[in-house]
């Protein structure tokens, strides 16, 4: 049997994996290639109300070609080039598609740049490691976004461990599962939180709280944006942690690293149809480093008594 991806050379085969043992696969994928994906005022707008962003202006340090004043996209637009690109190969991975085969996913996030308007951006993914252990799967996937100067703009690396057959776990409850949920246009939300003042940051400071409202129709809105499919781990909390913090510590703030891990049984958005939830928000730093004006936050989201990830945590540039 061998496993290929659409747009990728061809593979070789996989051996059958042995019982009990790890067995290192010999596929070495190359990269998967798409765009440019244009990225446009509209869009930008359309994905800020989304994920509760309010979107700044950049008058100046713009490279040719680039209008002036320019829209700056949410840290997690990226999401609207990716998620497709995630979903279509997992699409060869993911056995039958089927959302609940994926048992544990890991996320990290590396920005860059920001995304602005006008920006065309190229993806660039490839498969990095793919492992048999039993009835296991263990994927791990990587992608580049550069603009059309050549920059990298951000890089994502997906972790996920799949069930490759048989029934995955148990699901008691009708829920919209981590894969159908990307990020949401939310209604009642709770007022912005008031940033937390950097001076005398120390670790164990603790972040405002923040509460956001969703809706199956904001979680549906939201998997419209992204493109987000079955097997498509969810990203709407990833989201709306990024806009958490920019809240939460200040605009001027950069998120430099932003790294997520759930378990998919166990960190679920439960949300039965037409019901609402509500999600909150908190956290807590961890690391100051003064001289190079960075920090360390862990960040902890729940739905209901359900929380959302096992860990969550972000690297910040702190302003000079």
């Amino acid at each position: 049997m061998s496993e290929t991806i659409p747009g990728l050379r061809r593979t070789h085969a996989l051996r059958p994996a042995r019982d009990a043992e790890a067995v290192p696969s010999p596929v070495v994928y190359r990269h998967l290639t798409t765009g440019p994906h244009p990225i446009d005022g509209d869009l930008i707008r359309e994905f800020s109300r989304a994920v509760r962003h309010v979107p700044s202006t950049r008058l100046s340090g713009l490279p040719d070609g680039y209008e002036s004043p320019t829209l700056v996209a949410p840290p997690s637009c990226s999401a609207t080039v990716l998620t497709p690109v995630l979903g279509d190969i997992l699409a060869e991975f993911v056995p039958d598609g089927v959302a609940d085969r994926i048992l544990h996913v890991d996320q990290v996030v590396e920005f860059r740049r920001p995304v602005v308007e006008g920006d065309r951006l190229t993806c660039r993914t490839a498969v990095e490691a793919f492992r048999h252990f039993a009835d296991y799967h263990v994927l791990s996937i990587k992608s580049v976004l550069v603009d059309r100067q050549g920059a990298v703009k951000q890089t994502a690396t997906t972790s996920l461990l799949t069930r490759m057959g048989g029934a995955s776990g148990p699901v008691s409850e009708p829920r919209v599962v981590r894969s159908h949920v990307c990020a949401a246009r939310t209604r009642g939300s709770a007022a912005t939180p008031k940033p937390i003042a950097l001076d005398g940051l120390t670790v164990g400071s603790e972040l405002p709280r923040w509460d956001v409202g969703l809706t199956h129709d904001d979680l549906t809105d939201y998997a419209r944006l992204t493109g987000a499919t079955d097997t498509t781990p969810s990203t709407i909390e990833l989201a709306l942690v990024s806009t958490y913090l920019g809240k939460a510590v200040g605009a001027d703030i950069g998120i430099t690293r932003l790294r997520t891990q759930a378990a998919r049984h166990t960190h679920y958005l439960g949300l039965p149809a037409p019901d609402s939830t509500t999600l909150r928000f908190h956290g807590h730093v961890t690391a100051v480093d003064v001289k190079h004006r960075r920090a360390s936050v862990t960040v902890t989201v729940h739905a209901d008594d359900r929380g959302l990830f096992s860990y969550a945590a972000a690297d910040l540039r702190l302003p000079d």
